[in-house]
């Protein structure tokens, strides 16, 4: 949809600046965008994107309205070699087309700023609040990302150094932030309502399996999915692969015949892939990155009622010890083997037990505590932006 000029008439505003596309991947800072959209209008700001000169009449509108809350802005910058200061250039473009974006939005009142990057958002649009939201450790995740620790360490002290608050995905983040005297939020990753219809037929013929929602990282634990696979069991995986070759683990894994990968798969199209899953798997490898990161993409199987088995790992004790664990079965709904064979063997007991309503009313109970609504209310208020509000109205249609 084309965001019509000066249409909207929007009087606040949150910018929330991502490290990737909004149409790609959609990473917890897309989710956070969305949420945070039921409080006040957000435009989303992807990352400069070069563009050849000679294709530059074919491409979209930069400005997007995607919702009626919810705009995102593409900045395109004129594709140059990789030249010294190309840098600035680009940076220039982006904090312009921000402006200009904001003035076609009616020329809102910029409450707070969000930036998931080290890119030099801030000060941009004479933001209220700046607000740097971690969802990585940034210094361990330095290896796996092959990135220097002190180039990274350098540009977390500059983003540090003019932000008014830090909105942290863990508590183990939180802390890091709060010794270097920075005021920190905890704003875990949530879930989304999920719906699936568990009285469709094709499941029936396709058998119980066990799955895995989630990246493919050096974070999961191949060992854990390969005894799963290895006692009979269907295992379905959903998400990204890593970057670069599949290591000879998981090439083994995937060549099973009793193995699905299907790739990466939008929230929008996750419900029939968590609706094939009865047992969800959480095999992450208990590591500084994992504890700091809490992948908690294992809440989707819970939204929709299933039992999770993991690895003792930071991510399942967390959610175990949380403020409304106590709505839950620990032993039949969060379970935890210490070794991929007792992970194994604990897969194998739930896929054997008929479905129970009433397991599944509690964990779907559980799950809706952990809503990215309900995680983005705490936010707003911190942000002063109050309860949700309607959206205010174009006046004029959207084409």
């Amino acid at each position: 949809m084309r965001a019509p000029r000066s249409s909207i008439g929007w009087t606040d505003v949150v910018v929330v600046c991502g490290a990737r596309r909004w149409d790609g991947h959609r990473p917890s800072v897309h989710h956070l965008a969305a949420a945070l959209g039921r409080h006040i209008p957000v435009l989303y700001v992807d990352p400069v994107r070069p563009v050849d000169r000679s294709r530059a009449e074919d491409e979209p509108d930069p400005l997007q309205l995607i919702g009626p809350a919810l705009a995102e802005l593409s900045p395109r910058v004129p594709a140059v070699g990789p030249w010294m200061g190309a840098g600035s250039i680009n940076t220039a473009f982006g904090r312009r087309a921000v402006r200009q974006a904001l003035a076609e939005l009616g020329s809102p009142r910029v409450r707070a700023m969000i930036v998931s990057s080290f890119d030099p958002w801030f000060g941009a649009c004479d933001e209220e609040l700046r607000v740097f939201y971690a969802a990585d450790d940034f210094l361990s995740g330095s290896a796996l990302a092959r990135r220097s620790p002190q180039r990274i360490e350098r540009n977390l002290h500059r983003s540090l150094s003019t932000v008014d608050l830090v909105v942290a995905a863990s508590p183990v983040l939180g802390d890091v932030f709060r010794s270097q005297g920075v005021e920190v939020v905890v704003l875990p990753n949530g879930c989304d309502v999920v719906e699936v219809d568990d009285d469709d037929p094709r499941r029936a013929r396709r058998g119980r399996a066990a799955g895995f929602v989630g990246e493919l990282s050096n974070q999961v634990d191949v060992e854990v999915l390969d005894a799963v696979a290895d006692r009979g069991h269907d295992v379905l995986i959903v998400g990204r692969g890593p970057v670069g070759p599949l290591a000879a683990d998981l090439r083994t894994l995937l060549s099973r015949s009793n193995v699905e990968w299907v790739g990466p798969r939008s929230p929008d199209a996750i419900g029939p892939y968590l609706g094939r899953i009865d047992v969800g798997l959480a095999p992450f490898v208990d590591t500084p990155y994992e504890r700091a990161c809490l992948p908690l993409d294992l809440l989707g199987h819970l939204t929709v009622g299933r039992p999770v088995v993991g690895t003792d790992c930071e991510v399942v004790r967390w959610l175990r010890s949380s403020a409304d664990a106590g709505l839950l079965d620990l032993d039949d709904d969060l379970a935890i083997g210490a070794t991929p064979g007792q992970v194994a063997d604990l897969v194998g007991a739930q896929l054997a037990r008929p479905r129970d309503p009433l397991a599944v009313d509690r964990r779907r109970s559980f799950a809706r505590g952990h809503r990215w609504s309900a995680r983005c209310t705490d936010l707003a208020d911190r942000l002063g932006l109050g309860g949700p509000a309607e959206p205010a109205p174009c006046t004029e249609e959207v084409s």
